[in-house]
């Protein structure tokens, strides 16, 4: 489960400038998060899924 403080950080990516001075960005969809697996491991901060029986 995700802090209130979480969500909202992540909810503050969406924000250019934010992005910016966090140099984090949020990438959504199956096939783009693949591939920032495949290509960039070590990179990732953080990877959420929603669970599968919700």
């Amino acid at each position: 489960m995700l802090s209130k403080n979480e969500i909202k950080w992540i909810k503050s990516l969406h924000d250019k400038q934010q992005r910016y001075n966090d140099q984090m960005f949020v990438a959504e969809g199956s096939r783009l998060v693949l591939d920032l697996i495949r290509s960039k491991p070590n990179d990732l901060v953080n990877l959420l899924a929603p669970n599968p029986g919700y």
